[in-house]
């Protein structure tokens, strides 16, 4: 029952990003439509007062737009969003995944392997001083998806094995998010490593998938 209860999590979460990516691509097409319009009544209007006041309309609109990280639109929803609650909580994150190829994967399964990470690392760094998350994903060798994900954590986690020894205040992966990581990890035949690092605090998540051979690009 648990494990029909997060897969039917997971199907939820992954058409509340479809429909956010679609959202997102909707607002991109208006937007574009309404700067050219702004600018159009930039140009003929001559009065100093509205060019000011369109440039800062734009600027504005323009800061708060989602970003494209990588050609993937659902990681790019996933991404985005967990990187609003950063910007909320003060949470500095870098982001490099523009070589990724998340295409070999269902939706519900980069859903589960994504969202679940994110969701730990920002619970856990929001919750730092000088909270931080690195988070990178790239093709290695033409054939290996390799994601590391780290943060900045509060309290010490003890990791054995790939499992986590302590509770979900110490700001590592726990429970069910676990759960639903290991088993797209194992359905995709990757391989997962959790690492604490008790010198400068951190916890690391490195996940490796081999990428089908349909999906290599020579």
């Amino acid at each position: 029952m648990e494990l029909e209860y997060e897969r039917q999590k997971e199907k939820s979460t992954a058409e509340y990003y479809d429909l956010l990516n679609e959202q997102n691509e909707n607002s991109k097409i208006v937007m574009h439509d309404i700067k050219r319009h702004l600018n159009a009544i930039k140009s003929i209007s001559g009065d100093d007062a509205v060019t000011e006041y369109i440039d800062n309309f734009i600027e504005d609109f323009s800061v708060n737009k989602s970003v494209d990280y990588c050609n993937n639109p659902m990681v790019n929803s996933i991404v985005n969003r967990y990187k609003s609650f950063c910007d909320k909580f003060g949470v500095k994150m870098n982001i490099d995944i523009r070589n990724a190829d998340f295409g070999f994967m269902s939706q519900p399964d980069i859903t589960a392997l994504l969202d679940n990470l994110l969701e730990n690392a920002v619970e856990a760094a929001q919750n730092t001083e000088n909270g931080f998350i690195d988070f990178s994903a790239f093709v290695r060798k033409n054939k290996y998806l390799s994601i590391q994900l780290t943060n900045s954590v509060k309290n010490i986690v003890a990791v054995k094995n790939n499992r986590i020894a302590s509770s979900k205040k110490s700001g590592s992966i726990h429970g069910t998010g676990l759960k639903s990581i290991k088993r797209v990890v194992k359905k995709y035949d990757g391989e997962i490593n959790m690492n604490f690092n008790e010198d400068d605090m951190t916890f690391t998540s490195n996940v490796v998938f081999e990428i089908p051979r349909l999906n290599y690009e020579y």
